[in-house]
């Protein structure tokens, strides 16, 4: 096998549906995550806040109460002393102790005790007024993970009046502060929305089915498949070092085998986990990739290029099988020969829905079995729908000025990715040779 690279620049890829879902749950993750922190910021400095009010209201109460105890031990008392004689014992002129004589304080010291007793109350009242601007209703957060502590209550007012006229000595301390404990966040797992892979019908894929159709890399029990993997890579970094997808499998004429280098490389590009593969029958005139694979109830490929069903519709994903293959190839296959098949693939609805199945499968190579490309003007309708050409030549079968007259028909501008030497027409597998 040689080829040659062509020069054509590659075509625009399609966004990944699955990438933009999971792009936007990251984003609102992201977006909630700064939404809790703000609302943690804002929680801390409320509780700043009321901690500082907390304190002046201890400071204070603490005042309060100093004065509260200066009163108590003023030398001259503001109420009359009661006798420590009993009222029906009899006079005596003794003189009685400083301490037991009935007093009454001057006026002056009155008014010292009710000036204190007013400045006590006002300060109270300050601070608790300057308490209730920090009681106000509490932020309800917007995000169902995000709890916030209540905060410790001050006393009331009145509480604040018994404590400073029972309590002599101990002032109150005022309450710690609620530490804000940092919030973990559980990193939420992506969930990407079912694509139209997941849509698609599964067929059933024999092993011994596709080894009596020459399917060798299925099972891979031939030493030949290894052919089809050397194919698979070169063919893969030519594609990627261009920027395209799209590839014709064509020959020259019939019985080169074609049909049988599109399926093997197929599978084999199918075994590449991230290689989504899709392989189309175009070969409209003669269709033999369904029957190949085993598929019965293919459809009509008419009805997809012409847009009467749709991609997910029409194409087949593998079902369960013994095979290794995952749902990473789609199959595109036709059971009904056109007339008209030219005319069909030159039509503006197959640009069209081969435009939208590229959007919707998003897929690394599509693979299209054209028919022979001296037979009809099929390919030469359908070159504006593929980046370059896989062309399979048969061993004793093409002559070397066919291949010369394919490569003039395709013109210049048309990359030719490789040429398949194939003998598959031989009578043992072991004779193929690539």
């Amino acid at each position: 096998m040689d080829g040659t690279e062509g020069g054509r620049s590659g075509n625009t890829w399609a966004n990944d549906p699955a990438e933009a879902i999971g792009l936007d749950i990251m984003m609102e993750k992201h977006e909630a995550y700064l939404r809790r922190r703000a609302l943690r910021e804002e929680e801390q400095r409320r509780r700043k806040d009321a901690a500082q009010a907390r304190a002046t209201v201890a400071s204070e109460q603490e005042e309060a109460l100093r004065d509260d105890v200066a009163i108590s031990n003023d030398p001259v008392p503001d109420v009359v002393d009661r006798p420590s004689t009993p009222i029906d014992a009899p006079p005596t002129d003794k003189a009685q102790p400083d301490f037991v004589r009935e007093s009454v304080s001057a006026p002056e010291d009155q008014d010292r005790n009710a000036t204190r007793k007013a400045r006590r109350r006002q300060r109270l009242a300050l601070a608790a007024a300057a308490e209730s601007a920090h009681d106000g209703p509490e932020p309800q957060p917007q995000i169902e993970d995000v709890q916030i502590v209540p905060e410790p209550k001050v006393l009331t007012l009145q509480a604040q009046d018994r404590i400073a006229e029972d309590v002599a000595v101990n002032p109150v301390e005022a309450p710690l502060d609620t530490p804000v404990l940092p919030e973990q966040d559980v990193e939420t797992p992506i969930v990407f929305a079912p694509t139209v892979w997941d849509q698609m019908r599964s067929v059933a894929l024999d092993a011994n089915h596709l080894s009596r159709n020459k399917v060798i890399t299925a099972n891979r029990h031939d030493p030949a498949h290894v052919a089809f993997d050397v194919l698979r890579t070169r063919l893969l970094a030519a594609l990627r070092e261009n920027g395209w997808k799209r590839v014709a499998i064509t020959s020259p004429t019939k019985n080169c085998g074609k049909t049988f280098v599109a399926a093997n490389l197929a599978i084999s590009l199918a075994r590449q986990a991230d290689c989504k593969t899709v392989l189309m029958d175009l070969d409209l005139r003669n269709p033999s990739l369904a029957k190949v694979l085993g598929v019965s109830d293919s459809g009509k490929m008419a009805d997809f290029l012409t847009g009467d069903v749709s991609a997910v519709e029409h194409f087949r994903v593998p079902g369960t099988n013994a095979l290794n293959l995952h749902q990473n190839i789609a199959f595109g296959l036709n059971d009904r020969t056109e007339g008209y098949a030219a005319e069909l693939l030159l039509g503006p609805d197959t640009g069209t829905v081969l435009a939208q199945m590229e959007q919707d499968f998003d897929p690394d190579v599509v693979l299209y079995d054209l028919p022979p490309a001296l037979y009809h003007d099929d390919v030469i309708a359908f070159r504006p729908h593929f980046d370059g050409v896989l062309l399979v030549v048969g061993g004793g079968v093409t002559k070397p000025k066919e291949i010369r007259e394919v490569k003039r028909r395709l013109g210049e501008n048309t990359p030719l990715l490789g040429v398949v030497m194939n003998k598959a027409e031989g009578l043992s597998i072991a004779d193929y040779s690539y």
